[in-house]
């Protein structure tokens, strides 16, 4: 995912929009509850099970 991208995504989940990236390793979809821009990071929700995804291993989910 590119950083502009990233930062998209950043700035739906902090204005209340709800977002969904899929993890390109795994296959998961996780739902994002936070960004570390410093970390190039998303906080999401796997299935009720919190994980921290690298943003280049994560594609927009449709």
């Amino acid at each position: 995912m590119r950083h502009a991208e990233f930062e998209s995504f950043c700035q739906k989940v902090q204005s209340g929009q709800e977002a969904h990236v899929k993890h390109i390793v795994t296959h998961k979809i996780g739902k994002i509850l936070s960004c570390h821009p410093e970390d190039y990071e998303f906080e999401v929700d796997v299935n009720g099970e919190h994980k921290t995804w690298i943003a280049e291993n994560c594609k927009a989910e449709d």
